[in-house]
């Protein structure tokens, strides 16, 4: 019984996020784009195997590898697999699967009603804001990445590189590779829309072969270095002036994130957080209960679970 909640909450999990895609999106993939895979009536483009693969990476940590590749593309197809088969059975159309929905779209609300409460409050974008933005869009970077959950860390390796420690040999120390790789922290090709905020600003004014110091995203610190800049050697006014507004739409959400964070932990820092540790436990063992995962060890010494870095 709880296995069969365990895969049931999967599911709507799944489904949840994929109607949310859509609906964030706006559609089914442009029917143009290379097919990696095709489930029923859905399809996974390169592109947004790759727009997924990236912010995996991002967020994990891991290293690109052709066995990491495949892996990810597996789950986006079994994540279709049982949206399919959820549909067929009938749980998206049920009152627990309307429930996830909703929860998703109320988060996305939030957050757009944040992003317009708080762009009030901030001046409107320079002209020279904007083009900016319409330039570095018209950009493609090759990236490589060191990824650390400890500023501390993150920090030391930034010293390193400083010192003159080659990138691709501490990524392999980084990222504990078995032997030797060349590719080691490799990211691939990404655009400016396709990153993390905090990341993107930090990264696309860099020279090519240049590290940049230790950046937080909302998964870790990252030190990203460009092996590669592919820029459209036409940048036409006509097609600025065509994509303006929607530029200066996309970069305003940008910098209402990226000040929003900030001012969150500010706030977070001059607060005296304290955490139930006793309640904190009573809800590890329920959603162990739940998934069917292992319950959590009692005796193992606290740890801290609120921390506001630098």
């Amino acid at each position: 019984m709880r296995t069969r909640r365990g895969i049931i909450l999967l599911v709507l999990g799944a489904l949840a996020l994929a109607a949310t895609w859509l609906w964030m999106e706006g559609g089914e993939p442009d029917d143009r784009e290379a097919v990696l895979a095709r489930v029923g009536d859905s399809t996974i483009t390169v592109a947004r195997f790759n727009r997924s693969y990236l912010q995996y990476l991002l967020a994990s940590g891991s290293n690109d590898t052709p066995i990491a590749r495949r892996a990810h593309l597996d789950r986006l197809i079994q994540e279709r697999l049982l949206a399919e088969e959820a549909r067929k059975t009938g749980i998206g159309t049920g009152s627990e699967y309307e429930a996830h929905l909703e929860r998703h779209r109320l988060m996305a609300a939030g957050a757009r009603y944040f992003e317009r409460e708080y762009a009030e409050m901030l001046p409107a974008l320079s002209q020279a804001d904007v083009r900016d933005a319409y330039e570095k869009s018209q950009q493609t970077l090759v990236l490589r990445q060191l990824f650390f959950r400890d500023p501390e860390m993150a920090r030391a390796a930034y010293a390193q590189l400083d010192q003159g420690r080659d990138f691709v040999e501490l990524a392999n120390e980084v990222f504990n590779t078995a032997e030797y790789d060349t590719l080691a922290g490799f990211l691939g090709e990404a655009t400016y829309w396709q990153m993390d905020d905090a990341v993107a600003e930090a990264v696309f004014d860099l020279p090519v072969g240049t590290p940049s110091p230790p950046v937080r995203s909302e998964h870790g610190w990252h030190i990203v270095r460009v092996e590669q800049r592919l820029r459209n050697p036409l940048l036409i006014e006509e097609d600025f002036l065509r994509r303006r507004e929607s530029i200066e739409g996309r970069a305003r959400i940008r910098r209402n994130r990226l000040q929003g964070d900030a001012w969150v932990r500010d706030l977070m820092r001059g607060l005296d957080v304290t955490v139930n540790e006793p309640g904190m436990r009573l809800l590890a063992r329920a959603v162990a209960e739940v998934t069917g995962a292992d319950p959590p060890d009692e005796n193992a010494p606290p740890q801290p679970l609120l921390t506001v870095a630098e």
